[in-house]
């Protein structure tokens, strides 16, 4: 056994030291089992949100001005900014879509994966294509 082991055995576990240590291992052992409680009950609470009813009917989009006379997209919910999309989901760069009847439709299908709680509400090519949103 080496002889930092031996030190801490003798010094913890003996029964005349147990007046003085015991005391202490007893109060970070308390203090171990509360945070720990603690931590799962935060991970239970993460877990367990949802987007409810009210905040559905709360969403809403704006067509906005992007580079390059495009167009990009703003989600609100409860008049507050959620999702600023200025150029075209899934797309490397910064274009924009070229009529603002596309940004209007892409902005209505995020509101609606949002309210189904799909998140995040990403947007695939193939989605764009069952648009008719040609890029």
């Amino acid at each position: 056994m080496s002889f930092m082991k031996k030190c801490i055995l003798h010094n913890f576990y003996s029964p005349k030291n147990f007046k003085e240590t015991g005391p202490a291992w007893i109060f970070f052992y308390f203090l171990f089992a509360c945070n720990t409680v603690i931590a799962q009950s935060k991970t239970e609470q993460v877990k367990n949100t949802t987007v409810g009813k009210a905040e559905q009917s709360n969403l809403r989009y704006q067509v906005i001005n992007a580079l390059e006379n495009s167009f990009g997209y703003d989600i609100f919910d409860h008049n507050r900014l959620m999702i600023h999309q200025p150029s075209i989901p899934g797309l490397p760069g910064n274009k924009g879509f070229t009529k603002k009847a596309a940004a209007e439709k892409v902005a209505r299908l995020v509101i609606d994966k949002i309210s189904r709680n799909i998140m995040p509400p990403t947007i695939t090519q193939k989605e764009m294509d069952s648009l008719h949103i040609k890029l």
